[in-house]
């Protein structure tokens, strides 16, 4: 009804009812419900890395790329596996 009175569309859409779009609204909901809990979980983990790593990867030269790929990665596996299980 919200579409319908801004003028985006002329008739209602069955956001569940269509199959495409109902796979699509469910996945959106559901990235919706659990990114408070993962960017907590992901926050903490990033906070609790040594600064002194991220200092030695710039005295070696390592681009931002390698950083994240060779420091923070590995260092979120652990995290990012628990909430797959939780998930």
């Amino acid at each position: 009804a919200l579409l319908i009175q801004m003028g985006v569309t002329n008739e209602a859409i069955n956001f569940f009812g269509q199959r495409p779009l109902a796979l699509i609204m469910v996945t959106v909901f559901e990235i919706w419900r659990y990114f408070p809990l993962s960017f907590l979980f992901i926050l903490a983990r990033m906070q609790s890395i040594d600064t002194d790593m991220y200092e030695a990867a710039d005295m070696d030269g390592a681009s931002p790329f390698q950083k994240f790929w060779y420091l923070s990665l590995p260092m979120l596996v652990g995290i990012l596996s628990v909430l797959f299980l939780l998930r």
